[in-house]
């Protein structure tokens, strides 16, 4: 794993993350007032890498538009995110791998981050 990577635990959906935190606005909010890799990264435009182990937020297949991981990417240079396709659980990982996220579009996948 790179120096700068953040990883993320949370109760998460295709659209949500940090429990009840819903939408890109107010996860920026969080990640603002909570990490400071986040901020040097706003601050200084360099690369991070975030592994979001929160169920379901790099799923593109349901009928709720595009993932959170999408939203948060789709403007932010050097912004990567891998989500998790499916369901995550900390003692079997995730079972449905996760999605590579850069500038807004799945670029690759992994089985395990």
């Amino acid at each position: 794993m790179t120096p700068n990577t953040l990883t993320i635990y949370a109760h998460g959906a295709q659209r949500v993350t940090f429990n009840i935190e819903f939408g890109e606005n107010k996860i920026i909010s969080v990640l603002n007032r909570d990490s400071s890799m986040w901020r040097s990264y706003m601050k200084t435009g360099k690369s991070l890498s975030i592994n979001l182990k929160s169920c379901y937020t790099g799923n593109t297949k349901l009928d709720y538009g595009w993932s959170i991981a999408h939203d948060l990417t789709k403007n932010r240079a050097n912004l990567i995110i891998h989500a998790a396709v499916t369901g995550w659980k900390s003692t079997e990982n995730v079972y449905g791998g996760y999605n590579m996220f850069m500038n807004g579009n799945v670029v690759g996948w992994d089985k395990k981050r």
